[in-house]
């Protein structure tokens, strides 16, 4: 997994408490308190869960709850970055129309233990709904919907996420169908 989710999974962390329960949370999962991640480089998956568990049972959520905060901790600390490399003329809308490319530009090649997320499509509907699918063996679903809220937030626009089929619940992949409701004052 690419290192730059460790680091900001550390930062979200030391957003939430401070320095002292992240070094917690390395021991909770017989890591050295020491340890030090580096956002460009690849780290083992079953660290980065087991992190996760560990960091989520410290708030006292469940993973799900607990992916969707910190995937919409991810996706600030991405638009308050990396904005200037979109479109500034962009919305949620167009920036979600555009995930994959973003999703696969960034982060989608960036694995070296297992596959990485798979974005396959997003795209939108008849209907102005914005669709995106998505299939990993990781299954970070709701990390993904928290990076959603986040672009939502940015745009000062207010959205509606509707999973019709979800890993988690046993389907092959992850379908998102996102409806823009209006723009926040």
């Amino acid at each position: 997994m690419y290192g730059l989710a460790f680091v900001l999974l550390q930062n979200f962390m030391e957003t939430k408490f401070d320095n002292k329960a992240w070094k917690e949370i390395l021991a909770g999962v017989n890591l050295p308190v020491s340890r030090i991640y580096f956002s460009y480089d690849n780290y083992s998956d079953g660290d980065f869960f087991r992190l996760v568990d560990e960091a989520a049972k410290k708030l006292v959520v469940s993973r799900e709850i607990f992916l969707d905060e910190y995937g919409y901790f991810a996706g600030n600390f991405v638009m308050q970055n990396y904005s200037k490399a979109i479109n500034s003329n962009w919305k949620t809308s167009e920036l979600l129309e555009n995930f994959k490319f973003y999703y696969d530009r960034i982060l989608g090649a960036r694995s070296s233990d297992s596959e990485p997320g798979i974005l396959l499509e997003s795209r939108k509907n008849k209907e102005g709904e914005i669709v995106i699918l998505y299939r990993s063996p990781r299954k970070l679903c709701p990390l993904i919907i928290g990076i959603f809220k986040s672009v939502a937030h940015y745009y000062k626009e207010e959205i509606l996420i509707a999973e019709p089929q979800c890993m988690l619940k046993g389907a092959a992949m992850c379908e998102f169908v996102v409806t823009i409701l209006k723009a926040r004052l």
